[in-house]
């Protein structure tokens, strides 16, 4: 079976949930409810939904342009991909529209220190132990308002089942190619380490990586907005959730099916996270 090769050109790559089926590519953006306990996802909206509802999910940006994303774990730290290394980054927090104008509730911070995992390939296209640490100059502040908090991390190395939530500002359109500015989100089902293992029995999937998403391209991940979260809910009420993935590779042609996306598996890198803080911390 011949497999397209993963789309890495200038170190931009965007998230996108592709529903197949839709018919219109032109989205409103109105404004999730925020009072909303559980994520839905509009069978009809390639890209998802505009939500609020991950205010744990950064921006990395260069230049004031977005190119990567994150997952805010503590005040000082953020988990990511490996493949987002880069000089002069910011994370910018608490903010749902990135091309607008930093709102006055958000938090922009730059990125003092980057670590990425030791074993991971920059050569490769489909790199295992995709994964980074990225440590912010000044930590995050949180507060009631919660547009900014942190997401909880595993508390074992297990494997996910169930549906997971991914959310960015990547591509929402299949016609045209558009990014979202607008923070948007969907939901995936996770699939089992023999269906992975067999799904991309063709590439460099492995035990550290989890795939999820909808087999007929509902709802896949097309090219990926490095580092995103893939999460669980933890509770309901008030609404939490676990991070279980990080955004790894995928296939480069939007929708196809039988080819959910790849996330590394978070749970797997829990020592090597912990270690990398103790060691970084001031």
């Amino acid at each position: 079976m011949k497999f397209t090769k993963t789309v890495k050109i200038l170190g931009i790559i965007f998230l996108t949930f592709c529903v197949v089926a839709a018919q219109d590519d032109d989205l409103s953006l109105e404004e999730e409810d925020e009072n909303q306990d559980e994520p839905r996802l509009e069978s009809r909206v390639i890209g998802g939904r505009p939500t609020n509802l991950y205010p744990h999910i950064v921006s990395l940006q260069r230049n004031k342009q977005h190119y990567c994303a994150g997952s805010i774990i503590n005040p000082s730290w953020i988990v990511t991909s490996a493949f987002c290394k880069m000089g002069g980054v910011e994370a910018l927090a608490g903010q749902k529209n990135i091309r607008a104008r930093d709102s006055r509730l958000a938090q922009r911070r730059k990125i003092s220190l980057f670590i990425g995992h030791e074993d991971y390939d920059s050569n490769a296209e489909q790199s295992a132990d995709d994964i980074a640490l990225a440590k912010v100059d000044t930590p995050f502040t949180f507060n009631n308002i919660r547009l900014v908090s942190i997401v909880d991390l595993p508390v074992e190395t297990t494997y996910p089942t169930g549906n997971a939530y991914v959310a960015g500002w990547g591509q929402y359109s299949t016609r045209n190619n558009r990014d979202s500015p607008i923070l948007r989100h969907a939901m995936v089902p996770i699939h089992s380490v023999a269906t992975c293992g067999i799904l991309w029995s063709n590439s460099n999937y492995t035990l550290t990586n989890v795939c999820a998403g909808h087999l007929s391209g509902i709802g896949s991940v097309c090219t990926t907005d490095a580092g995103g979260p893939l999460m669980a809910i933890r509770t309901q009420r008030p609404l939490s959730f676990t991070l279980v993935g990080t955004v790894s590779w995928t296939q480069a042609q939007c929708g196809q099916s039988g080819k959910p996306g790849v996330y590394t598996l978070v749970s797997y890198y829990l020592d090597w996270i912990k270690t990398k803080i103790q060691e970084n911390s001031a």
